[in-house]
């Protein structure tokens, strides 16, 4: 059957890189692409930032892949503001269907991203 790991995270962009990440999650080549309805990404939004948010249970084997996908978006989308360079940031929570019995094998992991820096990081 296989195991199973719950993914949810939220990206805060601006109305400037919205297509820009969508173009990064519609052109997956690591194999997300079957998840990649699991994005919502609202047409509209108000006020400056857009909230982009993911949430889906995920065979384990495509971690690696979802985090290459947000890796992506981390590293490759960014806007300009005369001298400032302005990038998504975000956090993702990934918990194992082990970790509410063995925390200390299964710990929860997250995904924090700002100023194009990817930091993943585990708790028990």
């Amino acid at each position: 059957m296989g195991v199973f790991v719950s993914v949810c995270g939220w990206i805060e962009t601006n109305s400037e890189q919205v297509p820009l990440v969508r173009r990064v999650i519609e052109d997956d080549v690591d194999g997300v692409g079957s998840n990649n309805a699991s994005w919502h990404i609202p047409e509209t939004g108000g006020g400056y930032s857009r909230f982009l948010f993911f949430g889906c249970t995920v065979r384990a084997y495509c971690v690696d892949d979802l985090r290459n996908q947000v890796r992506r978006i981390t590293e490759s989308v960014k806007t300009y503001d005369g001298e400032y360079t302005d990038f998504p940031q975000g956090e993702f929570v990934l918990e194992h269907e082990g970790h509410e019995t063995e925390p200390e094998r299964y710990p929860l992991v997250r995904w924090r991203f700002s100023h194009g820096a990817f930091v993943e990081s585990e708790s028990a």
